[in-house]
């Protein structure tokens, strides 16, 4: 596949210095935001070793791109940068870590176990996030965007989840869960739609919280505003997820690839990154070094759940998300839309060969 066609499908850029030596360079694809992109480039051009290409993938793509990609073989990456997320789909086109990479370092528990699927490693985490307030907790004005991603802690607030592959509870088919969407749409009807809005009202002093990730801190300290985070109200409930480099099998520099992988997750690199974007770092010695901020974030992620470790749980939110937006906006009542999400996920989860426990509590 030529870099057009990839330019066209899954808005892919070459970041700058890349290299010119071809295939010789280590193909590194990731899915980093602008100021994540602009840190990683200084990095890579002040790191000693192999030439390394960069390839920026958007992030809300990043899935579905590499999914065809891995499965096709027409152009492998060496290096990927994914959300945890993906792992389970993509875990039989991943190489398992090299053992000793992961003996040599004190991972944090929780960010090695986002890396590891059906008992394996299959990268090296690079950080953990998921929802928390930021802001003032005691507030009464939290801004949250419509999202199915922001929608999962008030469904488990109510007693419901999402749906578990292994356990064959659908979730979303439990009485409570269309309460949880009602008060979800009563909840972001009268504010800001958008992360991007919200961020800008609590700047304004408009709001007092907003419910975000480790990811919208630089931003926020960028505008001014002095930052204060804490847990979800209801503990649990986070979506508590992570960053991870991991090296597709297809690779064809496996070696250098996960020795890169190494550097962009040692310790000094860790807390730079730490420091300079709020990054939770997932090393001990990193994590002990990091600035406040990020040791804040990461006790407030503490009582946060990991979505379910299965291939079908990214196809979930294609489904889930349009729903929600239809709430929202009064073109369908919350029993009419999780019924149909309902429909989508049972025709998914026979696609997957998946058996649906009927009930759900």
């Amino acid at each position: 596949m030529t870099r057009s066609i990839l330019i066209a499908i899954a808005a892919v850029a070459c970041g700058p210095g890349s290299s010119s030596s071809g295939g010789e360079a280590i193909q590194l694809w990731h899915t980093f935001g602008d100021a994540e992109t602009e840190l990683l480039n200084a990095t890579l051009d002040a790191r000693k070793g192999d030439d390394v290409e960069v390839t920026r993938i958007a992030f809300a793509r990043g899935h579905v791109v590499l999914s065809e990609i891995l499965g096709g073989g027409d152009r492998c990456p060496d290096l990927l940068r994914i959300d945890a997320t993906w792992l389970a789909a993509l875990s039989h086109r991943l190489a398992a870590a090299p053992s000793a990479l992961i003996a040599e370092r004190e991972w944090v528990p929780e960010a090695l176990a986002l890396a590891t699927f059906d008992g394996v490693a299959r990268g090296l985490p690079q950080s953990i996030d998921g929802l928390v307030l930021i802001g003032d907790p005691a507030g009464d004005r939290i801004g949250v965007p419509i999202d199915a991603y922001w929608f999962i802690p008030y469904l488990r607030a109510a007693g419901a989840d999402i749906f578990d592959a292994s356990s064959g509870n659908l979730g979303i088919d439990s009485p409570v869960a269309a309460t949880a969407l009602d008060d979800f749409a009563a909840l972001t009807r009268a504010g800001p739609r958008t992360a991007e809005r919200a961020a800008n009202a609590l700047v304004a002093g408009e709001l007092d919280a907003i419910v975000e990730g480790p990811w919208a801190i630089h931003g926020l300290r960028t505008a001014g505003l002095d930052i204060a985070v804490a847990p979800l109200p209801v503990a649990g409930t986070s979506p508590r997820g992570g960053q991870l480099f991991a090296v597709p099998r297809c690779s064809k520099r496996t070696e250098a690839a996960w020795q890169l992988a190494a550097d962009l997750t040692a310790p000094e690199v860790q807390v730079r990154w730490s420091q300079a974007l709020a990054l939770v770092p997932t090393t001990a010695e990193a994590l002990e070094a990091a600035p406040p901020i990020a040791r804040a974030l990461r006790d407030a992620l503490a009582s946060g759940r990991p979505l379910p470790a299965h291939p079908i749980t990214p196809d979930l939110f294609d489904d889930l998300s349009p729903a929600i937006e239809a709430v929202v906006a009064g073109d369908a009542t919350s029993v009419e839309a999780l019924a149909g999400v309902e429909r989508a996920w049972r025709r998914l989860a026979q696609r997957h060969g998946i058996a649906i426990r009927e009930s759900s509590p």
